[in-house]
């Protein structure tokens, strides 16, 4: 399976040689998704391993500090360590370093919740 550098190098490739501005949209959307995990990923990298301060990581990636919890904890590494809904605190890095530090396996991953349809509005009989 080729590395995301390479389906981003191959996709960008396909954008600037494609026949029509929708093709070359497709891939330029595609290359966005894999830069975006790219860069949620190396966050992740630096906040566990570099051990930077989520503050400072966002920095880095020019982002704000309120912008990097939530794209952490899409993570696969960080995921399983979310205690605050949809977001990685501070708390929740410290406890994935030291469970790095100490080789401990990462915590089970909970079962994502079924989708359930819920109306917009609720809907009046006339």
């Amino acid at each position: 399976m080729p590395s995301r550098y390479e389906r981003i190098r191959t996709d960008l490739t396909h954008a600037e040689t494609a026949p029509s501005a929708d093709q070359a949209l497709q891939h330029l959307r595609s290359v966005l998704t894999e830069v975006s995990q790219l860069l949620d990923e190396q966050l992740a990298r630096a906040v566990v391993d570099d051990e930077m301060s989520i503050a400072a990581a966002g920095k880095s990636a020019g982002l704000t500090e309120n912008a990097v919890g939530p794209r952490l904890a899409g993570t696969p590494r960080l995921n399983p360590y979310v205690t605050a809904g949809d977001r990685i605190t501070a708390e929740d890095v410290k406890r994935a370093r030291n469970d790095k530090h100490a080789r401990t396996p990462l915590p089970p991953t909970p079962p994502a919740e079924p989708m359930r349809f819920k109306p917009r509005r609720n809907s009046k009989s006339r």
